[in-house]
């Protein structure tokens, strides 16, 4: 069942952007931002596993950090974050001090083979046209990403489109239960995945086990799903996915991208969006560029291992060797994350 703070995801259609935000957004103030981005210079830190009591002399920075691990772990799931000016800074000092504001989360993991701590999300494909999504321009599958929690940086939004869309893993697996319940056994004994070249040498280049798209593990409810993934090993392996698993993935993403279930917003310079990679599909529209390359959307994003974040299954992981699948993808000198199989997904 849904949990009540989770509650404002079930049913987007009856819900207004103003409902979403009340219940999603933090906005900071002039005053209260100088005081973060000051603090923010001087690195401080702070320690998650321990309880943080309300004390009026504790800094706004470490404040506003534990508001929003809090919402990601037991609330909403998701946040976003206006008005602290990171983004007024040169391309380079933006992304250092968001690196750093994201350290006091959780650790920041390897998203590729590059092992790129801090993600540049731009369209790449100028130069590599088999670029991985988050380096090409195209809408992409809804799926989830590999660690704990997504951080992402607005720095410039695309000339046209680039929005991202986002849907409930709880609101949706409440669906497909009460809806077409016969499928939910296929999602959750899921499909072994590609690793897309990114696996270390050695290692398969698919998963050794397979990869559920809903889990329980203590009580906890979570989502895995990279679409392509799944198909890629099916390809590789030279066989189909199995019939009802298609018929079912068929329907998630039906659902998932449904005017019911789908968030779609806009993210504009100096946004700072955050959410929970257990409780969320998400994506992003395709969309057109600048042609003045000053001009070009560019996102930065951070993948956070955080301690005893959630409960999750070890088949979760489709990079086992980085902690279980939440130390991200080995690096791997000279490779770039890239994959040209030519799907009829």
């Amino acid at each position: 069942m849904l949990s009540e703070k989770n509650e404002i995801f079930k049913s987007i259609s009856a819900r207004t952007n103003n409902e979403i935000y009340s219940q999603c957004v933090i906005h900071v103030n002039g005053v209260r931002a100088r005081k973060i981005m000051s603090e923010l210079s001087d690195k401080i830190t702070h320690n998650f596993d321990e309880k943080v009591d309300n004390d009026p002399s504790e800094s706004e920075l470490q404040k506003l950090t534990t508001d929003i691990y809090e919402r990601l772990k037991n609330g909403s799931g998701m946040v976003l974050l206006k008005g602290v000016p990171i983004a007024e800074m040169n391309e380079s000092e933006s992304g250092e001090y968001f690196l750093r504001f994201c350290r006091l989360m959780g650790e920041p993991v390897s998203q590729s083979v590059m092992g790129d701590r801090l993600g540049r999300v731009e369209d790449m494909t100028h130069i590599d046209p088999d670029a991985r999504g988050y380096r090409n321009r195209e809408e992409l599958f809804m799926h989830t990403d590999q660690p704990d929690v997504v951080c992402m940086l607005c720095i410039r939004p695309a000339k046209h489109g680039g929005h991202s869309k986002f849907a409930s893993a709880l609101a949706l697996h409440e669906a497909i239960k009460r809806t077409k319940p016969d499928l939910l056994s296929s999602l959750y004994t899921g499909y072994p995945y590609h690793r897309l070249n990114e696996h270390p040498p050695g290692a398969s280049e698919i998963t050794e086990h397979n990869v559920p798209v809903f889990s329980e593990c203590n009580g906890d409810l979570s989502i895995r799903y990279l679409r392509f993934n799944m198909f890629a090993a099916a390809f590789a392996r030279n066989e189909k996915v199995p019939p009802l698993l298609q018929e079912a993935v068929d329907y998630l993403d039906e659902l998932a991208t449904s005017s019911h279930f789908c968030w779609i917003t806009p993210l504009e310079k100096g946004d700072m969006l955050f959410f929970n990679n257990y409780l969320f599909l998400h994506s992003r529209t395709a969309f057109e560029d600048d042609e003045d390359s000053a001009k070009k959307r560019l996102m930065y994003r951070v993948w956070l291992a955080c301690d005893h974040f959630r409960s999750i299954r070890s088949e979760l992981a489709v990079h086992p060797e980085g902690e279980g699948g939440r130390g991200g993808i080995t690096p791997q000198d000279g490779k770039r994350p890239r994959f040209d199989y030519d799907l009829d997904l």
